[in-house]
């Protein structure tokens, strides 16, 4: 299993945790059983669409070699949670909460998945394009929710 398919695996198994936790202690069941479907609509949509978990195109990885691979996921990961992270504090209104920053963090595959989509090979890649990537998956991370709530204002009649 590919690096990108780890992350989607780890943030579906532990948005799950944090939904059943958070019923369990709101008891918000209504809440509970949309959140579910919406992450088993995912998981399905995912399945049917790149046979995930799965790698979809028969093995064949991009990135180059499989360790440059882990690197380059790791480092664009990492700054997409550090801007989820920095979006989710300075927009701060009220008491922090470590379930809504978490929440926020655990769907950064949505963010990351577009971003691995436009790499093909990094083995060639210098520092500066490394650097570019790591900065545009902060701004894709700080910058997720507002880039959504536009989609979304678009949505209404």
């Amino acid at each position: 299993m590919g690096p990108v398919q780890t992350v989607l695996l780890v943030c579906f198994a532990a948005l799950l945790v944090l939904v059943v936790a958070e019923v369990v202690t709101s008891r918000r069941y209504a809440r509970f059983l949309l959140q579910l479907a919406a992450l088993g609509g995912a998981a399905l949509l995912l399945r049917l669409w790149i046979g995930f978990p799965r790698l979809a195109d028969g093995g064949r990885r991009s990135f180059g070699a499989e360790a440059n691979a882990w690197l380059m996921i790791g480092l664009i990961f990492g700054c997409i949670l550090v801007g989820i992270a920095a979006h989710h504090v300075f927009f701060l209104k009220g008491a922090f909460s470590w379930a809504k920053l978490l929440k926020s963090l655990l769907i950064s595959p949505i963010i990351l998945l577009p971003l691995v989509g436009s790499l093909q090979d990094t083995s060639s890649f210098g520092p500066m394009q490394i650097f570019s990537f790591c900065l545009l998956a902060f701004q894709n991370g700080f910058f997720w929710r507002i880039a959504l709530e536009g989609a979304q204002a678009t949505l209404k009649p």
